[in-house]
């Protein structure tokens, strides 16, 4: 590929997964040098417009009426916004020449007419309804869920973090199977693959759980499971990181938010992660988890079939099924050797799929396949 620019566009940090793909970008891509454009202050001025303010009230109306999220929610989301915000985008990008164009996440068109353009997404809205902790009042209106079927339409390939988002992509936005591609994705809070974990860690029955939103990301289940696991393992620990919940809970220790460095050492001193979210674009955290050699327990929705591997690096529970996840945190407490063993198995997924080298080496070799008119055989249905 000859040598050029690559034009990044994002918006923002999304949980400190865009740092990760620029630099992935810039790994992957030698050759070229990666503009990486944060579109967050464009935002303001476009979606603030009188105009879009009404825009907002029209398309909106029934999500604001019924009081689901405040009408600035949806600023950015209106037809409106998104003619104003794909036109400055066009301006702006045609300015320099660049070889293609590649965005994060779907809530946006950055494609140029004539240059090919690449979109890489952890979630649709409508892949929301698999999950059992959406609540179906917040599905996005048709002419939101037209604006994202346009966003893919516009795109050469459309790349994604898991099977299940290829999956609605395909049937529920009817975009072709052999457009859409998964490829994974690495995590963020990492340490080096060749770091050896302490045996002595799995003895001491010490679950970690690492999630923003308590709620969402199955706390409660995990709070009541603990509660049991303590009448079998009294010494058993539960430290949440990322959240405060209020908690009357013995041996929990509650961290609240830290920064992503200070993640990696709660991982270190962990013997098994659980997180039994109910509503999940992907779980980046559980990939985290994997990376510093621990078993995972997760739910049975979304990505986690990906890279939970039954029995072999951890367990599937169903959503909020306090029973099944305490007598799976009990026998995992009770059994070391299994521990690591699942610990191991985790970091070697981690290292053959689920790494930014892999994920970049995937996003090459079909960006270079389309730029060189080459027909794709891995597919969103064949992987």
């Amino acid at each position: 590929m000859p040598a050029g620019k690559i034009a990044f566009i994002k918006q923002g940090s999304a949980s400190n997964v865009n740092a990760s793909v620029a630099s992935m970008l810039a790994q992957t891509f030698p050759e070229h040098r990666v503009d990486v454009i944060d579109t967050g202050d464009w935002r303001d001025t476009i979606a603030y417009k009188p105009l879009n303010r009404l825009c907002v009230y029209k398309e909106f109306a029934r999500l604001i009426l019924s009081r689901r999220k405040p009408a600035r929610d949806y600023l950015p989301l209106t037809r409106y916004y998104y003619d104003h915000f794909r036109r400055s985008l066009i301006g702006y990008l045609t300015l320099e020449k660049y070889a293609f164009t590649f965005q994060t996440e779907s809530h946006f068109d950055a494609s140029v007419p004539g240059l090919p353009h690449f979109v890489y997404t952890p979630y649709v809205n409508r892949a929301n309804l698999q999950q059992p902790g959406f609540d179906r009042r917040d599905l996005m209106p048709p002419s939101w869920i037209d604006l994202e079927r346009r966003i893919f339409r516009n795109a050469a390939r459309v790349f994604t973090f898991s099977r299940y988002v290829s999956r609605c992509i395909v049937e529920e936005y009817g975009c072709p199977v052999e457009k859409v591609v998964c490829v994974g994705v690495g995590g963020n809070a990492r340490p080096e693959l060749e770091e050896t974990a302490d045996p002595a860690r799995y003895a001491r029955r010490h679950i970690v759980f690492v999630g923003r939103i308590w709620e969402q990301k199955g706390g409660p289940t995990l709070a009541e499971a603990f509660k049991r696991v303590l009448t079998v393992h009294s010494d058993a620990r539960l430290t949440i990181v990322g959240c405060s919940p209020s908690l009357d809970v013995p041996n929990c220790h509650v961290v609240g938010k830290v920064t992503l460095g200070e993640t990696n050492q709660y991982y270190r001193e962990g013997s098994i992660f659980c997180m039994p979210t109910t509503l999940e674009a992907f779980g980046i955290s559980f990939i985290e988890a994997m990376s510093h050699q621990l078993p995972v327990i997760g739910t049975s929705i979304g990505a986690m079939p990906d890279f939970i591997e039954e029995g072999r690096n951890g367990y599937l529970v169903r959503p909020f099924d306090v029973e099944t996840l305490a007598a799976r945190l009990i026998e995992l407490l009770g059994d070391p050797d299994r521990c690591r063993t699942m610990g191991v198995r985790s970091r070697e997924l981690v290292r053959e799929r689920f790494n930014w080298k892999q994920v970049g080496a995937t996003i090459r070799h079909h960006i270079d396949g389309y730029r060189n008119g080459e027909q794709y055989e891995d597919t969103a249905a064949s992987r």
